[in-house]
């Protein structure tokens, strides 16, 4: 009898302070002795709260951190973007690379997501592309003068300065304009194909930019926002984590295969390589 009336008097302080610090209105300042201010306090501190969770002492306490704080150990706050694969909102459909394609979408901001209808014409080849097709064919033919005209109409239109290279630098750089024109609309996997570059392109391990801002000296924020007057920023390229889009090129997708029937009918025909 007397264990069970000890045990009341030990829960009835408990629930009193309970009470009292669910009643208690917000601070807006903390004083500066009661916080903890510099990664060694908080070091000190964290250690010693694992004690004091063991006894009855710490019911009703509070912990007070500062939330700017810059100390050696303390750990940089990281944002992740609503689109990508760590979205706070919905990930199972993020982007890994932290890139979205925006090309031949609505861009009107009064439809609200996925569910409204967006009416978006189905571009089944554009002007562009045969201007493209023109100075591949010039450049086939060695005429190089032509070719440049028109791949710098294709740039002006964009605002691009014109280009002067020649012989080997002028291909590779009209493969790289067709590539960046072209991105998104299924040209890319056939011009390499065309081009047999495949094993050093479309054989190649995605990659991903890593955007990561760093706040200047003298400058804070409570919610982060894209701002170069706050942040520095550094852009760095990297490979897409292991296990997403492992690609490995076989060179006999260069050709497909022949079909078997065509191959009964005639026996000189001689099958591509690798089927």
């Amino acid at each position: 009898m007397k264990k069970l009336i000890i045990l009341s008097l030990a829960v009835l302080p408990f629930l009193s302070s309970c009470r009292k610090d669910l009643n208690e209105d917000p601070f807006n300042s903390i004083p500066e002795k009661d916080a903890f201010s510099t990664a060694d306090r908080i070091d000190k501190e964290a250690v010693g709260m694992y004690d004091a969770l063991q006894n009855s002492n710490f019911f009703g306490g509070r912990i007070l951190i500062y939330a700017d704080i810059r100390g050696i150990d303390a750990t940089p706050a990281t944002y992740f973007g609503l689109d990508t694969r760590n979205s706070s909102i919905e990930n199972w459909n993020g982007t890994r690379t932290g890139y979205s394609i925006r090309k031949f979408s609505n861009d009107n901001p009064a439809i609200v997501d996925m569910n409204q209808k967006q009416e978006v014409p189905s571009i089944q080849i554009r002007y562009t592309e045969v201007v493209f097709n023109y100075i591949e064919a010039l450049l086939a033919l060695g005429d190089e003068a032509t070719a440049t005209t028109w791949l710098n109409k294709i740039r002006f239109r964009a605002g691009m300065p014109a280009i002067t290279e020649t012989g080997a630098a002028l291909v590779d750089h009209y493969r790289n304009e067709r590539n960046i024109e072209m991105v998104c609309e299924e040209q890319r996997f056939y011009d390499c194909r065309r081009w047999m570059i495949a094993p050093t392109t479309l054989g190649n391990k995605v990659r991903i930019m890593l955007v990561t801002g760093k706040l200047k000296a003298g400058q804070s924020a409570a919610i982060y926002r894209y701002d170069k007057t706050k942040y520095d920023y550094t852009y760095t390229v990297q490979n897409i984590e292991s296990g997403v889009e492992n690609r490995k090129w076989d060179d006999k997708v260069y050709f497909p295969p022949i079909r078997l029937d065509e191959m009964n009918k005639n026996s000189k025909l001689i099958q591509n390589p690798g089927y």
